[in-house]
């Protein structure tokens, strides 16, 4: 009798703990059997246009935004664009005639629940989770009690 009522006084308020935190939209802890998230950016310059080819072990449809900037002169406007993954590649092609010549970052991002549109398809929502509690990877960053994000940079010269 006293196993049961000591099973009941740790059991009970783990339960009430664990819908909580799905009231306020957080993700109870569970086991994450996801391998980590591998996204490795190859750029070919062409004149004044980037073609960016991102191999990743993503499944298809998920979704990786991209941004172009000028490393260092702040000022102009990033170029974004949001590709979607397929067969392991997921391309995008980003004319920066608009840029100086010089260094460019290429920011490449993966999250789950960061942005709201478009958002991420229904499977890969289940792998890794509605706020990417299961993204893991070389750079994961997340702001308190906000979505987990894998970001990879790569900088590269425009001629």
């Amino acid at each position: 009798m006293v196993g049961v009522v000591l099973l009941g006084m740790v059991a009970f308020p783990l339960w009430v703990a664990l819908r909580v935190a799905e009231t306020m939209g957080m993700e109870p802890l569970r086991a994450c059997a996801v391998e980590p998230v591998q996204l490795t950016p190859h750029v070919v310059v062409t004149g004044r246009t980037a073609q960016v080819d991102i191999a990743t072990n993503l499944p298809d449809g998920a979704l990786i935004w991209t941004s172009f900037g000028h490393a260092r002169m702040r000022g102009f406007p990033p170029h974004d664009a949001v590709v979607r993954v397929q067969d392991g590649h997921a391309g995008v092609s980003e004319d920066l005639s608009d840029l100086p010549p010089g260094p460019i970052d290429l920011t490449a991002e993966f999250s789950v629940g960061w942005y709201e549109e478009p958002a991420q398809p229904s499977e890969v929502v289940e792998r890794y989770g509605p706020t990417g509690w299961c993204i893991d990877g070389p750079i994961v960053i997340s702001d308190t009690g906000g979505p987990r994000r894998l970001l990879v940079k790569a900088t590269f010269e425009l001629p």
